[in-house]
């Protein structure tokens, strides 16, 4: 069988996600050093388009799982906001065009919509600046408990997907109802956010955490420049695990690998040699 049809046969029915819908720039930098806090410096404007979180993994959940489609087919839906603007027009558009239910997205007349500028070295490695006052960030409870009859009619058959660029108060909530409801929970955070979901025990109601190497790093409260991988994998898994015995874990370090902690044991996993887009 081939990946796709794997994939359709699995036992989800729904995706159900919470996080940012927005757009965005790729900007690659002259130089490899890192950027410094009052350093200004030139760069050249990418021909490729940026999207916010949700947006981007729903996009590929719902292409690669067949939604909308047959009897096998997933439903891919989105909760979110966006502005009642150009940006948030198109994006409504385009998830829908994709196989994504934007039904659960709410207009705002008053936001805009979010917005992410991305900085690449010429490494490939980089990082992005997102806008915290977009409409985004007025995500509520109204929103949620609308979502909720979908969790409860697919149960265990639905994910629960939960990214950031949305408030984190909203997210807890939604990994609450999604708990209450038998989803499957898959979450993701920013590196910033790891004091919170420490705090907040948030990791007791995730079932597949996934993270790059920096918000690995935060999360376990490893700092400095001398950390290294093996430090960085175990402290994060002792503060996850402490959570959640049954946590899965997903750490990328972009070209150089993806790290997986499954069943008490971390097993590395090559990335494929390609050509670097996005």
């Amino acid at each position: 069988n081939s990946p796709q049809s794997s994939l359709r046969a699995a036992r989800f029915s729904h995706v159900i996600g919470v996080g940012g819908i927005g757009t965005g720039t790729l900007i690659e930098l002259d130089g490899d050093e890192t950027l410094g806090r009052t350093e200004s410096r030139m760069g050249r404007l990418l021909d490729a388009r940026d999207y916010c979180k949700l947006h981007i993994v729903e996009h590929y959940i719902a292409v690669l799982l067949g939604a909308p489609g047959g009897s096998n087919s997933c439903r891919v839906m989105a909760v979110g906001n966006v502005g009642r603007d150009d940006a948030g027009i198109a994006l409504m558009r385009e998830m829908a065009d994709a196989g994504i239910d934007p039904g659960y997205v709410r207009m705002e007349p008053n936001c805009k919509t979010l917005f992410s500028m991305s900085f690449l070295y010429p490494d490939k490695s980089g990082g992005n600046i997102t806008i915290n006052n977009s409409a985004a960030g007025e995500l509520d409870q109204a929103q949620l408990d609308q979502c909720r009859t979908e969790l409860e009619t697919a149960g265990p058959r639905a994910i629960a997907l939960c990214l950031p660029e949305v408030p984190l108060e909203a997210r807890s909530e939604f990994l609450r109802i999604a708990t209450e409801c038998r989803s499957f929970r898959i979450a993701s955070f920013a590196a910033g956010e790891m004091d919170a979901v420490r705090s907040l025990n948030l990791l007791s109601r995730v079932d597949i955490l996934a993270l790059n190497r920096e918000e690995a790093a935060s999360l376990g409260a490893v700092t400095g420049r001398g950390r290294g991988k093996h430090e960085v994998l175990e402290a994060c898994v002792q503060v996850a695990q402490a959570a959640n015995p049954d946590i899965v874990l997903i750490v990328s370090a972009g070209a150089e690998c993806v790290d997986v902690f499954d069943q008490g044991a971390w097993s590395p996993h090559a990335a494929m040699p390609t050509e670097v887009v996005s």
